[in-house]
């Protein structure tokens, strides 16, 4: 009792009998509300969603990465043929070049006048992309476009 003549209930005993406990979980339900397991869905669809975006560019990428290697290969082993012989082979396929691999759906070809290095191309591409890369054996400089 305190100094008005009111009495105190013990905390512990306040919180086991109250009123609003036994509105928001009626028998001691443990469960959850419909809104939280929508809120719940919703969260794994954005982070899924999300995810596969993610997953899918990087695919792709690896793709245009393969292509590049692969092409950039090839550069190495006709400048290779041409330090020895003074001029370009043309690229009919990895049997060219031994020792050469190609990545899975990656192709490769080059075009031009094998005799000069001004109107020689290596072109390199993977066929799950739309790019295509190009390189100028006069400059040396890649080009990247997209596949006609």
């Amino acid at each position: 009792m305190n100094a008005k003549g009111e009495h105190f209930r013990h905390p512990g005993t306040f919180l086991r009998k109250s009123a609003l406990r036994k509105v928001l979980s009626p028998a001691g339900s443990r469960a959850f509300t419909l809104i939280e397991m929508i809120t719940v869905v919703g969260i794994i669809m954005i982070l899924s969603i999300l995810a596969i975006s993610s997953y899918l560019h990087a695919k792709n990428h690896a793709y245009e990465i393969s292509a590049k290697y692969d092409l950039h290969n090839l550069i190495t082993f006709e400048e290779a043929f041409f330090a020895k012989r003074d001029r370009y082979k043309p690229y009919t396929g990895p049997s060219d070049f031994p020792g050469m691999k190609l990545s899975p759906g990656v192709t490769l070809a080059t075009a031009g006048n094998p005799e000069s290095p001004a109107d020689f191309t290596a072109q390199g591409w993977h066929e799950k992309t739309d790019k295509l890369y190009i390189y100028h054996f006069d400059t040396g400089l890649f080009e990247e476009t997209t596949k006609p």
